[in-house]
């Protein structure tokens, strides 16, 4: 009876831990035509001249920083396609300082979007982390996603800046 139970203990545990490894990861040290690698998706509706690398960061050399967002309404900055399975919970976790509104959300290839994150109203002075989850309900065994970072009402001069963006 013990080793049945350490069998299935074993077995459980392997299988949160496989679950728990990073999937997606995005610490924007490398940038390109004045973008983070990887972050050049359809849904992205941010002015281009709103996006900056900045050398504060919550670890490394740099990080994104948003600035002159100042409509009500979110813009978006989305990721490159990423492929994610049906019938699995996501973590999604990073790390933000700032002033004003900060969003996240899943947009898929035929228009739709899930949102799964929104703050309107933060104001942190230091780097705060923020996790979400996101259940892929979707019916495939797999589909093309982007991760969209929004942004909206960052009157603040040093904007808002994200770090460390990591699906698990």
């Amino acid at each position: 009876m013990k080793k049945s139970l350490l069998i299935m203990l074993a077995l459980l545990f392997g299988s949160f831990h496989l679950n728990s490894q990073t999937f997606y990861s995005n610490d924007f040290e490398v940038w390109q035509n004045n973008r983070p690698t990887g972050w050049n998706g359809v849904n992205t509706s941010l002015d281009p001249l709103s996006i900056f690398q900045s050398s504060q960061s919550q670890s490394g050399n740099y990080s994104l920083n948003i600035k002159d967002q100042f409509v009500s309404d979110f813009k978006y900055i989305s990721t490159d396609s990423i492929y994610i399975h049906a019938r699995k919970t996501y973590e999604i976790s990073f790390w933000a300082k700032g002033k004003g509104g900060l969003g996240l959300e899943i947009y898929y290839s035929n228009g739709d979007f899930t949102q799964i994150f929104q703050e309107n109203n933060i104001n942190n002075s230091d780097w705060k982390n923020y996790k979400c989850y996101y259940y892929a309900s979707h019916i495939n065994d797999s589909i093309c996603v982007e991760l969209s970072l929004g942004f909206s009402n960052i009157f603040s001069l040093d904007g808002i800046f994200i770090d460390n963006l990591k699906i698990k």
